[in-house]
């Protein structure tokens, strides 16, 4: 009997899930890390054995399978948001400009999850005489206000309300884990009680973030067919109009959030680390287009598929840095320096993807590796964005003639 293989095995397992009802699916992966952050809080204090590969599902902390998972829908609600935008007629600037200011919104919490910038704004801001717990948001909150209001005023002139009244919701849930957060100094709890009031807190954030998600997915059709995980993945040409800003955010970025991230790292040690955001957001977004282009290029599909696996592989090192398993004090590990050597050879392996131009990108950005070497803290927060941008750039733009700008399945 033939063994299974393992893109084979992995590939049906994608279409069982990708088929599957995206609510069942979010629902049940939320399920089950809300259930994790409650048993976790009641389990030895040791972090030995089984306990520390079961902290990657608690909500509780950063840097985890838990964290990247709010994270990555969050990113996801942002470049929906972005793809409603392209869909929009030019001439009902009401509706363009709302799902703007909603992908602007989601992007700035995905980077708030797991770049924890607002657990940073007392030491950000105490220059401005803001160095309080709650006086440190201000400069962050009210901007975050604004957009709200400018995008809830003009869902307020949409045909349907429904939008209006998921957004509100989802935001006035939000407003709830910030008041969860405020009243967590200010409340003794009793010790069988805490995991309970953890798993409150982060359920109610999923809660938001899921309403968000109700807001920016594809719209039922005539049948009613019950929605699948399909209509949550982005086409290839919303990746594409996006490019641009994409490169921009990164260039103009990846500079003030390493400084940040090494700036901040002592007294946010346990927290998130703002530079890994960039590199998080752009191979996911190059993980999406391979598998768009796995499915639009037969002929290299397992080639594509490979890419795929690797950067969701490498976008999750970033977040969760699989070393921690072993060493929980690590803020850096070492596999994210393979990220691009490995990244370029499958890139190098596609025939479609051997032009000039991208081996001369990949050369350009292969030899910036050299900066990984020393053993420095700000380089690497530097260096891996802009080879992240690389992988982005190539596996989103699709030689001429590829498209993907039919219907969805």
């Amino acid at each position: 009997m033939n063994a299974i293989r393992p893109i084979s095995f992995l590939t049906r397992l994608q279409e069982t899930i990708l088929s599957s009802s995206w609510q069942s699916v979010v629902w049940s992966i939320n399920g089950f890390l809300i259930l994790m952050t409650i048993i976790f809080y009641h389990l030895p204090n040791n972090r030995q054995g089984m306990t520390k590969l079961l902290a990657l599902f608690s909500l509780q902390f950063e840097k985890n399978l838990a964290t990247y998972w709010e994270g990555w829908c969050l990113l996801l609600v942002s470049v929906l948001a972005f793809e409603r935008f392209v869909a929009s007629d030019k001439e009902r600037t009401h509706e363009r400009q709302s799902w703007i200011g909603l992908s602007i919104l989601s992007a700035g919490l995905s980077l708030d999850e797991l770049g924890s910038i607002h657990e940073r704004s007392r030491f950000l801001f105490s220059s401005w005489g803001l160095s309080g717990r709650m006086h440190g948001w201000i400069p962050l909150a009210v901007p975050a206000l604004l957009i709200l209001i400018f995008t809830l005023q003009r869902m307020r002139h949409f045909s349907h309300r429904r939008y209006f009244w998921l957004v509100l919701a989802a935001f006035a849930t939000f407003g709830l884990v910030a008041f969860f957060e405020y009243i967590e100094a200010l409340v003794k709890w009793p010790r069988w009680f805490k995991g309970m009031r953890f798993g409150m807190e982060e359920g109610t954030e999923l809660v938001a973030i899921f309403l968000l998600l109700c807001v920016v997915h594809s719209p039922k059709d005539s049948s009613g067919k019950t929605k699948s995980i399909m209509d949550l993945i982005p086409r290839l040409e919303t990746l594409t109009r996006l490019k641009p800003t994409i490169v921009v955010l990164t260039l103009v970025g990846f500079i003030p959030l390493g400084i940040l991230t090494v700036g901040t790292l002592v007294v946010t040690e346990n927290r998130g680390i703002p530079a890994m955001w960039l590199p998080f957001m752009l191979l996911n977004l190059a993980c999406i287009g391979a598998w768009i282009r796995a499915k639009t290029e037969v002929t290299h599909r397992k080639h594509f598929q490979i890419a795929g696996l690797l950067a969701l592989f490498f976008s999750l090192d970033q977040i969760i840095v699989f070393q921690r398993v072993v060493d929980m004090s690590l803020l850096r590990g070492t596999i994210e320096n393979l990220m691009f050597p490995c990244m370029a050879a499958v890139c190098m392996s596609i025939p479609t993807l051997r032009t000039r131009s991208n081996i001369t990108l990949l050369v350009a950005l292969l030899a910036l590796g050299i900066f990984l070497i020393p053993s420095s803290d700000l380089f690497p927060r530097l260096v891996i964005p802009l080879q992240s941008l690389g992988v982005f750039y190539l596996f989103v733009s699709p030689p001429v003639g590829i498209s993907d700008v039919g219907p969805r399945r």
